[in-house]
């Protein structure tokens, strides 16, 4: 006659035809479960430090005498804030900074940010749209990949 197993028993070890040790099969389970929850923990750690890691290297902070003050008064902290901007920006505050003879955009970004390839690029264009697709393929090409 063979030996039964019952449900909330499980063999750990076999010999045979004989069951030596029997392990609940809920302590099983909840190894194996809090092996997971640890699995998750260290990978939402790991993804916070990451995270956190372009976070630094994208985002250098700035004093404030460094900000970019636009002509209605607005200060921008980041030339990522400033892609955010010029989404609605009026056209009058665009022109006051972007001309045929002056680009204060470029030259804050090569100036505060030393990104001189970012600000050539930005300097060739004066489309508020097209500054900001620059700016954030910039963001993707040098800083996440």
């Amino acid at each position: 006659m063979a030996n039964k197993i019952t449900k909330t028993e499980k063999p750990s070890e076999v010999s045979g035809s004989k069951v030596s040790k029997k392990e609940p099969v809920s302590k099983i389970k909840q190894s194996s479960k809090s092996s997971k929850k640890l699995t998750k923990k260290q990978t939402k750690k790991s993804s916070r430090k990451t995270t956190k890691n372009i976070k630094t290297k994208v985002f250098k902070n700035i004093p404030l005498e460094q900000y970019f003050v636009l002509a209605d008064g607005r200060k921008v902290e980041h030339y990522v804030t400033l892609a955010n901007l010029l989404e609605t920006m009026e056209k009058n505050i665009i022109h006051h900074h972007i001309s045929e003879f002056h680009h204060d955009f470029a030259n804050w970004i090569r100036d505060v940010f030393s990104e001189e390839e970012l600000a050539e690029k930005i300097r060739a264009v004066h489309d508020p749209e097209k500054i900001r697709l620059i700016i954030y393929k910039h963001i993707i090409d040098k800083h996440l990949k």
